[in-house]
């Protein structure tokens, strides 16, 4: 009688708990074996991307983030979580390439003005993207490296880094690089080379770089 009981005890469980774990996700399977749950396509190629960007590779991340949205420029904000996520991975490719990314059918470089374009797009994606985090470090050192990047909006840039790296809140190596070539065209010499060693520590951590070389090109903008 007692077998009987647990028997039908054991038959309800089964039942019941792949039910319900089947309202939470997108698959499941019977009673006594794995459980499946289906990831979302689009969310492991944007995990790719920002692990090319943060192994130095812009392009190959900007590709990447393009697959899930080939009009990026266009696409309605709001109209998807993973929208922010993706502007801001193909906006730090186009400022880690001066510019100079070609990628998709909606951002190419093949004369100044549509890498000055490309440039402009990147730095006004960043800021709201700020805007919408509000001070958050992370949003703010990404915003400040792309206004490095033109003449105009640098020493703007120099004011925003330089006011989270005296928080100690600059959160990438290339923000501390950005800081340091703004610094040293100030004229701040030793300010410049505080900001590098802040590169060089986190550059180390992250996979031993060099740092890059803190002149300002002619035209002002800068390589990074």
């Amino acid at each position: 009688m007692m077998n009987r009981s647990l028997t039908r005890l054991l038959a309800a469980v089964c039942f019941v708990v792949p039910v319900a774990i089947a309202g939470e996700t997108k698959e499941a399977v019977a009673c006594g074996e794995s459980i499946a749950f289906e990831v979302d396509p689009n969310v492991l190629l944007l995990s790719q991307a920002e692990s090319a960007l943060q192994s130095g590779k812009p392009r190959s991340a900007a590709i990447d983030a393009l697959k899930v949205f080939p009009n990026i420029k266009s696409v309605k904000l709001g109209s998807s979580v993973l929208l922010p996520r993706a502007q801001r991975i193909v906006a730090l490719a186009i400022v880690r390439t001066d510019g100079l990314l070609t990628a998709g059918k909606v951002f190419s470089a093949s004369n100044a003005d549509e890498r000055r374009q490309n440039l402009e797009w990147a730095t006004a994606t960043l800021r709201r993207l700020s805007i919408t985090k509000k001070n958050n470090p992370s949003a703010d050192t990404d915003l400040g490296e792309a206004l490095s990047c033109l003449p105009e909006t640098q020493s703007e840039g120099l004011t925003v880094l330089d006011k989270l790296a005296r928080k100690d809140l600059v959160t990438s190596a290339h923000g501390y690089a950005a800081l340091a070539r703004l610094r040293k065209a100030a004229g701040d010499e030793d300010g410049s080379a505080a900001a590098l060693k802040k590169y060089e520590a986190i550059a180390k951590k992250n996979g031993g770089k060099k740092a890059p070389a803190v002149a300002a090109k002619k035209d002002g903008v800068f390589s990074t």
